[in-house]
């Protein structure tokens, strides 16, 4: 059972405590619309791999939380309908509002395409499940 390190629990405390949700986000624009079933795939791998988890309190007063496996996720959230390219960062910023580390999922997958073209996927997680380096990996 891996602790939560000093940094993670500090995020998690402002999160439950200040009821501040901080979040990092990877955003992608493609050319081409990318294919369904690789978003689906991508979705599947997310969910089994490092940000599959979630914080779960120690019963031991005092001792740090710990991850705990946690496969639930939000559904792939995918539209074909077009989003303004002028409001791509306002259609961000709604993928990350809830977000729970502890419940679970803290993670959301997100894609859209763009009324110039092309197309757009999100990846938004909780600061407390990754940070930057293991939102990019």
């Amino acid at each position: 059972m891996r602790r939560l390190s000093v940094v993670d629990e500090i995020f998690l405390r402002t999160h439950r405590g200040m009821g501040t949700l901080i979040a990092l986000q990877g955003l992608w624009r493609t050319v081409d619309r990318v294919d369904p079933l690789l978003l689906e795939r991508v979705h599947e791998a997310l969910r089994f791999g490092p940000l599959g988890r979630r914080v779960v309190r120690s019963r031991v007063p005092g001792a740090r939380p710990h991850w705990q496996r946690c496969i639930r996720a939000h559904p792939l959230d995918h539209t074909d309908a077009p989003i303004p390219a002028a409001d791509l960062l306002g259609w961000a910023d709604t993928r990350g509002d809830d977000l729970d580390p502890e419940q679970g999922p803290g993670w959301r997958l997100s894609a859209a395409a763009v009324d110039d073209g092309g197309f757009v996927v999100a990846l938004t997680c909780s600061h407390v499940l990754a940070d930057a380096r293991g939102l990019i990996l």
